[in-house]
């Protein structure tokens, strides 16, 4: 399972996006311009089942896993982009296999806007 925000739903919009893999890794990944190459961070491997967590700051997006609920959450990766202020947010399955569905589970899914104070 993946988080991802992306600049708008067209398929080759600027997008960030925290991905699991079938073997346990997670990658931060990023298109930083329309129709440009996506760049993935190197893998990091942690297990599944996990939780994760994307977050923004302005333009910097901080990828983070868990794999307990009691657990504090670990920074897998960061990134600066141009995405714009407002972005579409979401949860993606892949099954990094196009000869093969995934069926995917989510739980406790939440989207929520942080507050700026200056």
């Amino acid at each position: 399972h993946k988080l991802m925000m992306r600049a708008g739903m067209e398929p080759d919009a600027p997008f960030v996006m925290l991905s699991t893999f079938p073997d346990g890794k997670l990658q931060l990944a990023v298109r930083r311009e329309t129709g440009k190459d996506v760049e993935g961070s190197p893998t990091t491997e942690v297990g599944l089942p996990v939780e994760l967590k994307l977050e923004r700051r302005g333009n910097t997006i901080v990828g983070y896993f868990r794999t307990n609920s009691t657990d504090t959450w670990t920074e897998v990766g960061r990134t600066t982009t141009n995405l714009p202020s407002k972005v579409s947010c979401g949860a993606v399955a892949l099954s990094h296999d196009n000869s093969q569905l995934i069926k995917v589970s989510y739980s406790q899914l939440v989207f929520q806007p942080l507050e700026i104070h200056p």
